[in-house]
């Protein structure tokens, strides 16, 4: 899950991504609000889910905006 601004972030690499790892990425734009430590706990398990998976190789190729994954 992801937070960005009014108008959403798409990179070229996302659809990839998600394909590889059979994820997908959820923007909330600006309209997360309070849902903040929700968001990080949610991600938490899907990087835990990632790691057990795919190994740590998986870390090199994800948004660096994805909201937790520089608590990981």
């Amino acid at each position: 899950m992801l937070q960005g601004g009014i108008a959403p972030v798409v990179y070229t690499t996302d659809k990839a991504f998600e394909s590889s790892y059979k994820i997908f990425y959820n923007d909330f734009g600006c309209v997360a609000g309070d849902r903040q430590e929700c968001l990080i706990a949610y991600n938490k398990t899907i990087f835990d889910y990632l790691d057990k998976t795919y190994g740590k190789k998986w870390r090199k190729e994800i948004r660096k905006d994805a909201i937790g994954l520089s608590d990981k």
